[in-house]
């Protein structure tokens, strides 16, 4: 019988998906451009409103990036690169002089331009990077939970708070609880009920 202290499943899941799923990878890419240029366009127009003098050049990132740092952590790295080239166009065509038009007017507006690309990658890098630990934490996970379901003895997780998490297919022979009747449970329990299975088997 093996026990061992553990933390919840939902402490280590981070909740990213490494599948497309239904909706194909790109196509999302594509979707949180397109909300992030909406989401940004909301956000200069509230400004404009509340301070129409205001210089709203700073404020024409958030939204964008965000949707950069959304495709990294959910896509990958192609359609995070899409997504970012995408918010850079829609960057240039909607929100910088002059606007409606993909012409690069000044000096100034290719700097703010290039900016905008250069703090892009690097947060379509961190979010790639997280997405990348988070698919070792789930692999190192599935190759632990296959080792617990194969063990020839009883493995048993506790939290800190002595509550079973985690019960193996041995388990249930030995204490004679399946594992969606021991989840949950006190792991007090088990010897009482281990000492009564005792009494009937002698």
């Amino acid at each position: 019988l093996h026990s061992f202290p553990t933390r919840r499943s939902s402490d280590l899941h981070i909740g990213f998906s490494s599948s497309g799923g239904t909706i194909p990878r790109y196509v999302l890419a594509v979707l949180f451009a397109l909300a992030g240029t909406t989401v940004q366009a909301g956000i200069q127009a509230v400004i404009a409103m509340l301070d129409p003098a205001a210089n709203q050049s700073f404020a024409s990132y958030q939204a964008l990036l965000a949707a950069v740092l959304l495709s990294a952590l959910f896509c990958g790295r192609g359609p995070a690169l899409l997504c970012l080239a995408l918010c850079t166009l829609f960057h240039l065509f909607f929100f910088l002089e002059p606007i409606y038009s993909l012409q690069i007017a000044s000096a100034g507006v290719l700097a703010q331009l290039l900016l905008f690309a250069a703090i892009g990658l690097m947060i379509c890098f961190v979010g790639l990077q997280r997405r990348v630990v988070h698919e070792r934490l789930q692999d190192s996970a599935q190759r632990t939970q296959l080792i617990i379901d194969t063990a020839l003895d009883a493995v048993i997780a506790i939290d800190q708070h002595g509550v079973i998490t985690e019960w193996n297919p041995q388990a249930e022979i030995v204490f004679g609880w399946k594992r969606a009747e021991a989840l949950g449970r006190e792991a007090a329990d088990l010897y009482g009920d281990r000492k009564s299975v005792v009494r009937e088997r002698v």
